[in-house]
């Protein structure tokens, strides 16, 4: 069967293919029966080149950040970034034939990665000299940052995140902090601040645990007392929750 799974083993039912298969194809918009037809994939894929102006390839993040950059009109600046996620030694150690089965499974994600992965690599070779020294000096301003905010990076969650130390200089930065904060941690964060009339005390002292237990493995995140203060006392008081570190 054309772009399915291989032959021979377990199929999952369709209804939770979304789950296991073509995961990143699903969210956009592909259901679970068209995975194994390929004038499907190939329709579904044109519509969402169609869709999106610019699509993003991490691989290729820093020329993918400048070409944002100019789309949208902003300041280089706003673009810094640190790194949280990292390929472990189990995700690098695969075998290739196991890596072969991993890709014949999600194959359509597969030709949806190449596909804008070959667009981007074609956008870039278009591109001219200024765009390239913006590309340079991205990565110098990252350089800069991770060195002045951070005194030391470790691999937490075996070795699948990075946490950091924030230098003694910018323990106070909130800048060095948001951006060494999970994406899980900054929506919470986010909701806190943009549902607070109407948040339900349970609701605020979970934000505060994951807080808590998420800086035992990244110091240099976000901390309660940095996010709390957005609440006000008299949400801190009746939720019964000390605004602390």
């Amino acid at each position: 069967r054309d772009g399915g799974p291989p032959q021979g083993g377990r199929h999952a039912p369709d209804n939770i293919f979304h789950l296991l298969q073509n995961g990143m194809s699903f969210d956009l918009g592909l259901e679970p029966p068209s995975f194994r037809n390929s004038t499907a994939v190939q329709e579904f894929i044109a519509r969402v080149d169609a869709d999106f102006h610019l699509v993003l390839v991490l691989e290729l993040l820093d020329e993918s950040l400048v070409l944002l950059r100019r789309l949208m009109c902003w300041d280089l600046q706003h673009l810094v970034y640190v790194k949280l996620s990292v390929q472990n030694d189990f995700s690098s150690s695969i075998s290739p034939d196991i890596r072969e089965k991993i890709e014949q499974w999600n194959s359509v994600d597969l030709q949806l990665y190449q596909h804008f992965y070959n667009k981007m690599k074609k956008i870039i070779s278009e591109q001219d000299e200024e765009f390239h020294k913006e590309v340079a000096l991205l990565r110098d301003m990252n350089t800069d940052l991770w060195r002045n905010c951070y005194s030391n990076m470790l691999p937490v969650y075996n070795n699948n995140k990075l946490g950091y130390v924030l230098n003694e200089t910018h323990k106070s930065n909130l800048t060095c902090k948001v951006l060494a904060t999970d994406d899980v941690t900054q929506t919470h964060v986010i909701s806190l601040k943009q549902y607070k009339d109407v948040l339900k005390p349970n609701d605020v002292l979970m934000v505060r645990n994951h807080m808590q237990n998420q800086r035992k493995h990244n110091l240099a995140m976000l901390e309660w007392g940095d996010v709390s203060k957005v609440l006000g006392p008299e949400k801190l008081k009746t939720t019964k929750i000390k605004d602390e570190v």
